[in-house]
């Protein structure tokens, strides 16, 4: 790549992708002692598990099998297909369409997801560990309204 081209990639505006979450469920369960936070320990191989409340996970990709242990350890699994959108945030100025409503640095320090207010939506911003993207993830009552406000953050992050 040469060096007009890596330019070229900074000063391009992000990318955003929306798609429903099909086939996960909320875990509600005690927290887990001694774990980082927002952490499930013995769920990472399963998909992800993302902290979303006070004793609420949401799981995505998790096998019936993962789902099962949670449940006999005491957990009480709830499945919420259709109840969460997520925003797939991509490309080198990612964090500047976040920064627009959150100082994402703070609020991602020392773990990977936080549940926050994002231009005043209740949303879950979770670091996506393939392309030093992120996902936005919000309910889906709530996604027109989010979807808005990412469109006009990225109007203004174009012209500048």
């Amino acid at each position: 790549m040469t060096a007009g081209a890596a330019r070229s990639d900074l000063e391009s505006p992000p990318t955003v992708g929306e798609r429903p979450l099909m086939s996960c469920m909320e875990l509600v369960c005690a927290p887990p002692r001694h774990a980082a936070p927002g952490a499930v320990p013995g769920l990472e191989a399963h998909g992800a598990a993302l902290h979303v409340a006070p004793g609420r996970w949401l799981l995505l990709g998790a096998d019936a099998q993962a789902v099962a242990a949670a449940v006999a350890a005491g957990a009480v699994a709830i499945d919420v297909e259709g109840k969460w959108r997520c925003f797939e945030l991509r490309g080198a100025r990612a964090v500047s369409l976040l920064s627009a409503g959150v100082n994402v640095a703070e609020i991602l320090e020392g773990r990977d997801c936080a549940a926050v207010p994002l231009f005043d939506c209740p949303t879950v911003i979770a670091r996506h560990s393939r392309d030093h993207g992120f996902d936005v993830y919000v309910h889906a009552s709530y996604a027109a309204s989010l979807r808005a406000a990412l469109q006009t953050a990225l109007q203004r992050i174009a012209r500048s």
